[in-house]
């Protein structure tokens, strides 16, 4: 990998994080970015981060593959994501359907609550 192409997935590490800080949340880049291995890309409270920033385009295989090999590698954190940037596109998440259907009902769990049933009292035998 280039000079040039390891600056752009940096920089969209540090973007990443940055959101994710000015949402008041608690981020920061991984350890590889000071010189370690084998950690994510954004580390948050409880979850993780892989950045993949690309000039063309990047493969859904690719994509599960990276999103598999970090929930492996990080199974103590409640949820995992891969954060795609391709040149002159807005960036996108992807993660697996279970993390965001749990993401979703604990930000929204009262609106998905399934609504009461009314019970209709029973009356008679159902014969007529």
């Amino acid at each position: 990998m280039g000079r040039s192409q390891r600056a752009k997935g940096h920089g969209f590490e540090r973007m990443v994080a940055a959101k994710a800080r000015i949402l008041g949340l608690l981020a920061k880049r991984g350890l590889q970015s000071r010189g370690g291995q084998d950690e994510p890309d954004v580390c948050l409270e409880g979850g993780v981060i892989e950045c993949k920033a690309r000039a063309g385009q990047y493969s859904m295989p690719s994509a599960i593959d990276a999103l598999v090999r970090l929930k492996n590698e990080n199974k103590e954190k409640k949820f995992y994501a891969l954060a795609v940037k391709l040149d002159y596109k807005m960036p996108v998440v992807m993660m697996s359907l279970d993390d965001w259907l749990a993401m979703i009902r604990d930000v929204s769990q009262p609106s998905l609550k399934p609504p009461a049933r009314e019970e209709k009292p029973m009356t008679g035998t159902g014969h007529a």
